[in-house]
Order: structure tokens, then C-alpha cells, then sequence
């Protein structure tokens, strides 16, 4: 899915050819997943994927505009949104354990700015509608910004198919559009998990 596949990109920035893609963007799937959202499986949460991070060795630390589980809104059953809520319990204890910085603000591009400025690779929830007219949430890798653009990676290259690899990289979205797309849902829910190693001693 999007969050394992822009968290893989992450690691390989920081440290290239460590970890063995295939195996490892199903297990992040699996540690990460919110179990239900809309009509098929579960998305991955943020809370999840800094857990994901952290439990690899990484620095994370987590932007949020909304307390509380997310993602409620997406699906109908009260039984799954009752497993949603199980999920949130169990991950944000796991993030109060392991002393994971999480803010609720409301994340804009000067933060963005800030945390590239300070090391930090960010994991970034958006809505597709700027792009392809679809309301589903992804994730996407934020690795620079400038006057003008946000530069992106973006793992679903199924609406791309006809760009290298190298094209997927470093796309450049003009600060007006990547604002409107930096959302999610009615609730405008917005989220960063912003990565980087540690320095080691």
C-alpha cells in the first residue's frame, strides 16, 4: 500500500539497500494497517507507520490536526468502527511508550519547510481529488520544498505507468495545489510523520 511503499522510500534514502522491499512493505502493511477503511482493507495510520519507523531504529515524530481515532468517518459499521477505536487505543499507547513526539496543530507548508530544513524526510497524508478526481487517501514521501514547488515521490505509479522511475521522483506540485491536497475527508483531517536517523556517536 502507499504508506509501507512511501515509508520504504524513506529507509532507502537513509540508508540505500538495507532492507528487501518485497517482504518488508507486506509487514509494514501488517503492523501499520488501520484494518477497515471505506470499502476494502485498512489503510495504514500514522500512528502506525511511526511505530513502524521507530521500531526499525528511526527518529519519528508525528503532526496531527485531530485528536482522538481517525478515519471513523469511512466507514459505516459501528462493529468496524469499534475496531478502528481498538486500534487507536493500542497504538497511541505504544506511541506514549516509546516517547514519540506527537503534536496537534494544524500542519501547514512553513512546517514542512521546517522539518526538511532540520533533517527530517516527512510522510504526508492527501487527498487525490487535485489529481485524478478520486477522494481515496494516500500517502506520499515530501523530500524537498521551495519557493514555489513542494517536490514529491509518489508510490502509485499505476496512474503513471508511462514515467521511468526517475520521473516518479522529485515531482514538483505548485504550493496552491499541494495545499488543497493536503487533506483528507469532510473532517479535513491533515498528518505528518516526519523521519530521519539518528546520529550515531
Amino acid at each position: 500500500t502507499c504508506g509501507p511503499a512511501s515509508l520504504l522510500m524513506v529507509f532507502n534514502y537513509f540508508e540505500p539497500g538495507r532492507y528487501w522491499p518485497e517482504q518488508l512493505e507486506i509487514d509494514i502493511w501488517r503492523e501499520a494497517t488501520t484494518i477497515f477503511m471505506t470499502s476494502g482493507h485498512g489503510g495504514c495510520g500514522p500512528r502506525g507507520l511511526a511505530l513502524a519507523s521507530y521500531n526499525r531504529g528511526y527518529e519519528a515524530c508525528l503532526y496531527l490536526n485531530q485528536e482522538g481515532p481517525l478515519f471513523l468517518d469511512t466507514v459505516r459499521s459501528e462493529a468496524k468502527k469499534l475496531v478502528l477505536q481498538r486500534v487507536y487505543q493500542s497504538d497511541q499507547a505504544k506511541i506514549e511508550a516509546a516517547g514519540i513526539a506527537l503534536t496537534i496543530t494544524e500542519p501547514d507548508l512553513a512546517l514542512v519547510k521546517s522539518l526538511l530544513h532540520q533533517g527530517y524526510i516527512l510522510l504526508v497524508l492527501i487527498s487525490t481529488w487535485q489529481f485524478d478526481h478520486s477522494k481515496a487517501t494516500h500517502w506520499v514521501v515530501v523530500c524537498a520544498i521551495d519557493d514555489y514547488f513542494v517536490y514529491i515521490n509518489d508510490p502509485d505509479i499505476a496512474d503513471i505507468p508511462w514515467l521511468s522511475n526517475n520521473e516518479r521522483q522529485y515531482i514538483p506540485i505548485s504550493h496552491r495545489v499541494f495545499t488543497q491536497a493536503f487533506a483528507y475527508g469532510k473532517v479535513r483531517l491533515k498528518a505528518i510523520v516526519a523521519i530521519k536517523k539518528p546520529k550515531t556517536a
